[in-house]
């Protein structure tokens, strides 16, 4: 008989805790999107400093670019003159297994 006159303060302890803590949270809520625009700020004006930053990297590397345009056709080449030696080579040694006592 007891417990029953219990349980409703008990439900009423919880319900209050449970206010309590959605409380807290809204606190939290509250601070939050107070600070929200000064962070969006600060994000702003670090994008901006990164674009900036890519746009002088851009400017620093397209004489590099440029000044490396030419390789690829001087490799090739490379390439050209390695394969014309490798040819040379094989021919020249079937010359030379062709000679007696080679």
């Amino acid at each position: 008989m007891l417990d029953a006159l219990a349980i409703p303060p008990r439900m009423l302890l919880r319900a209050l805790d449970d206010l309590h803590k959605v409380a807290g949270q809204l606190g939290e809520l509250v601070e939050s999107t107070r600070v929200l625009p000064r962070t969006e700020d600060e994000l702003s004006a670090n994008i901006v400093l990164l674009r900036e930053d890519i746009q002088e990297l851009n400017a620093l590397l397209r004489p590099l670019i440029a000044a490396l345009a030419p390789i690829p056709v001087e490799l090739r080449d490379v390439d050209q003159t390695a394969e014309a030696l490798e040819r040379s080579m094989a021919q020249l040694q079937a010359l030379l297994k062709k000679l007696p006592g080679v």
